[in-house]
């Protein structure tokens, strides 16, 4: 099973209309699988023992908002266009906790607070719609919870499936 652990975000109308303006630059997210990711796990045999050690954690719901965008590896080079999430350093701590929680499967990058909007193919200069957006205010949501997912791999691109919701305090 592919499995990744993130936080679901429930799309308003702002994000609804950046994804059908950018969809010339590369293969928007569809709106149902919008989401934070925490962690990547990868593939996982049996995930009863990440569930098990993610139910311990312990942390306070939040409110997050989305603002500005960015790009990786950079906007002159942009292969993935991206929100900026945050606060950065509460949802740097989750990201933190969940990495602890799963220490056996060690994270593939460092974690950056972001939500995917759009991949590109091959590398664009997205420096002018980075500068456009740069103030923009996305959406703020309380997040009270944060999920495993399973991602299934199809050619119409990922389904994502909800395995088990872990609540914030």
């Amino acid at each position: 099973m592919r499995l990744f652990i993130a936080i679901k975000i429930v799309p308003n109308p702002e994000l609804y209309d950046i994804l059908s303006k950018l969809g010339t630059y590369g293969k928007a997210v569809g709106v149902e699988n919008i989401h934070l990711t925490l962690k990547f796990l990868g593939e996982v045999m049996d995930p009863s023992k990440i569930i098990s050690s993610l139910e311990l954690i312990k942390f306070k719901s939040f409110d997050l908002e989305l603002r500005g965008m960015g790009a990786f590896p950079n906007e002159r080079k942009a292969r993935i266009l991206f929100l900026r999430a945050f606060p950065e350093d509460i949802l740097s701590s989750l990201a933190d906790e969940t990495d602890i929680a799963t220490k056996e499967i060690s994270r593939d990058h460092p974690f950056t607070p972001h939500i995917t909007l759009l991949r590109i193919r091959n590398y664009a200069d997205l420096k002018n719609i980075i500068d456009e957006y740069k103030n923009k205010y996305f959406l703020k949501q309380k997040v009270d919870h944060f999920s495993l997912f399973k991602s299934i791999l199809t050619p119409k691109g990922p389904i994502y499936e909800e395995l088990k919701k872990f609540q914030l305090i």
